[in-house]
């Protein structure tokens, strides 16, 4: 499957999981998670949405360790989300996923950030 496609096709089944979490909490009245529901859409639904566009829009992004720096954002943000949500429903013992999710999704936006500005777009 082309990167591009591949990181839209993620982008929707992270945001389909926001959306049901969201709904979830507003059905228990328990907004403990926020934080990781906040972090979910705009990492998982929104990030990757816009790493599609951005890769569909300039295919030289897409090739060498594009796809690394999708596959490590792709699964950064749910061990982000999990060590987050736990971490806030009182399991600080996961708070290191947190971190390490973190630093996944981190990794993988400064790369691209590099690749943006070193990479030839064609302008």
């Amino acid at each position: 499957m082309p990167l591009p496609a591949l990181c839209i096709r993620l982008s929707f089944t992270y945001g389909v999981a926001a959306v049901l979490v969201g709904l979830g909490m507003a059905m228990s009245g328990n907004h403990a998670i926020s934080v990781a529901h906040a972090h979910l859409v705009l990492i998982g639904w929104l990030g990757l949405l816009g790493t599609g566009l951005l890769l569909r829009a300039y295919p030289a992004l897409a090739a060498g360790p594009g796809r690394w720096i999708v596959h490590l954002m792709a699964a950064g943000a749910p061990v982000q989300f999990i060590g987050i949500a736990l971490d806030h429903s009182g399991v600080h013992a996961a708070e290191p996923l947190a971190v390490i999710g973190s630093f996944m999704v981190a990794a993988a936006i400064a790369w691209q950030a590099l690749r943006v500005w070193t990479t030839d777009l064609g302008d």
